[in-house]
């Protein structure tokens, strides 16, 4: 019997850490790679732009690697689950999205 029903996860977004991303990518660019280390390795992090506010994405540790839709010259990450520290190193970018 297929599911109807859609769980919704409320999440509030506060006290984020902004990144800047200018060294990483151009003003032109639509999404950058990242790469997010994050401690203890069941610890998460959320990952938010002007691009991606209605829906933050979800970073699990230890290591999380993906593209982040960009506008502007930030990214803003905030600690969950237990999350002591991270780091964030830029990979790449595109802009012919």
């Amino acid at each position: 019997m297929p599911n109807d029903r859609t769980d919704k996860i409320e999440v509030q977004i506060s006290n984020a850490h902004e990144i800047p991303i200018r060294d990483w990518a151009p003003p032109t660019a639509l999404s950058v790679k990242v790469r997010l280390s994050i401690t203890p390795p069941d610890g998460a992090v959320l990952v938010y732009t002007p691009a991606t506010i209605d829906a933050p994405i979800l970073c699990r540790g230890p290591v999380w690697e993906g593209d982040i839709p960009v506008r502007g010259e930030f990214i803003y990450v905030q600690q969950l689950r237990s999350a002591s520290t991270y780091t964030v190193e830029g990979l790449g970018y595109r802009d012919d999205i």
